[in-house]
């Protein structure tokens, strides 16, 4: 049979099988979404619709080991925030101090060993000190744990991410709650170093810095990662539009605090949903989260004045440029938010998307008209003043 033939099968009804050049990734993606829907059918419980949908869909989350369990103890209220930042951090401060149980020792090593070979011998003691003899080398205790700080740290990160997937924005309390334990959690004191320091080990990108907690350590990474967990499938359920969000929320909250410096995922969340010329899934699925960053951020994200122009576009790209409708200056800047406030209005008004969609739109375009209000208020109470 032919091609001709079997598209002659189709249009006449009587091909029962599916066409030879299906794609089978949109079947599994099809399945996939049968899956979901089960679920969401199954269970009324929100947290629990996440944790499967997050299994399903492939998101990076580890809800059933390590960190999750004590993270999601922490926020049903079974442990204070001072216990649960002890045994979250503890085993993480126990890699660190021995690099890995011994083991970075002897990778560090046996990286300085490879590059040593490319420079003169002056030069490779500078760079990557003298080769260890193999009796100082820490021993490794094969009774110890099969873990890594960088792997500890991902499971961290990646869980608390995931649980603020499952806490509703519009639950302030809940997600101020996790805010304060990513909060505790950087004022902690970094770790030791490990005794015996190599300068093969130094090199390593997670002992480079001597840093774990001050400077939160993988959680730029771990949000870089979870950023593609973003709703991009043809059917997207309401669970996920809500999870997407939520998590948004959460990461404009690390900005809010001062806690991490992410103001690059709020033109992300806003090109996506106001900036490009999206499909009514796409409106429905990203709107929501970028009413997120407004609810959170709101005045601070009205004063902030930053050029985002690219300084390197060949090697850096340019994360902040504007989409396809927004043509104004890459930054934030009083044009992007006016640009934003009438883009949330006409969503509003829109028949075509979800009603949760308009109200999203609605309520974050009212948020930055009475932001603009109270510094026209505070503009004119200055000036009277001075007068």
């Amino acid at each position: 049979m032919t091609i001709q033939d079997e598209i002659d099968a189709i249009e006449a009804g009587k091909h029962s099988a599916p066409p030879p050049w299906e794609d089978p990734i949109a079947r599994q993606k099809a399945e996939t979404s049968k899956k979901i829907q089960a679920v969401i059918d199954s269970t009324n419980d929100f947290a629990t619709q996440v944790d499967a949908i997050a299994a399903l869909r492939g998101w990076f989350r580890l809800e059933n080991i390590g960190s999750c369990p004590i993270i999601k103890s922490y926020m049903s209220g079974n442990l204070d925030v001072d216990t649960a930042v002890t045994q979250l951090s503890e085993p993480i401060n126990e890699c660190y101090t021995t690099a890995n149980y011994g083991r970075q020792f002897r990778d560090a090593e046996q990286v300085a060993a490879n590059q040593r070979k490319f420079y003169d011998a002056d030069e490779a003691r500078e760079r990557w000190g003298d080769p260890l003899p193999e009796d100082p080398m820490p021993v490794i205790d094969d009774s110890a744990p099969d873990d890594s700080v960088e792997g500890l740290l991902w499971q961290l990160w990646f869980s608390i991410l995931h649980v603020g997937k499952c806490t509703p924005y519009t639950d302030v309390a809940a997600q101020s709650k996790l805010l304060d334990l990513v909060e505790a959690l950087k004022k902690l004191e970094d770790p030791p170093p490990p005794q015996n320091m190599t300068k093969a080990l130094s090199h390593d990108w997670i002992w480079s810095t001597g840093k774990v907690w001050s400077n939160l350590n993988m959680l730029g990474p771990s949000t870089r990662e979870m950023w593609n967990d973003m709703p991009h499938e043809k059917t997207i359920t309401v669970p996920e539009i809500k999870a997407w969000a939520n998590v948004n929320a959460l990461v404009a909250g690390f900005v809010a605090r001062g806690i991490a410096d992410f103001w690059i995922y709020c033109i992300w969340a806003m090109r996506s949903a106001l900036e490009d010329v999206p499909l009514v899934k796409d409106l429905d699925s990203f709107v929501p989260a970028a009413a997120a960053w407004i609810s959170v951020l709101g005045r601070q994200l009205y004063d902030r004045n930053e050029d985002l122009t690219s300084k390197d576009p060949k090697r850096q790209g340019n994360p902040g440029a504007g989409g396809k409708v927004y043509k104004g200056p890459t930054a934030f800047c009083r044009e992007r938010w006016d640009f934003w406030t009438q883009a949330f209005q006409d969503i509003s008004e829109r028949q075509d998307v979800k009603q949760t969609t308009r109200e999203a739109a609605d309520r974050a375009a009212k948020e930055m008209i009475v932001v603009e209000e109270e510094e026209k208020e505070s503009t004119k109470s200055t000036h009277f003043s001075i007068e």
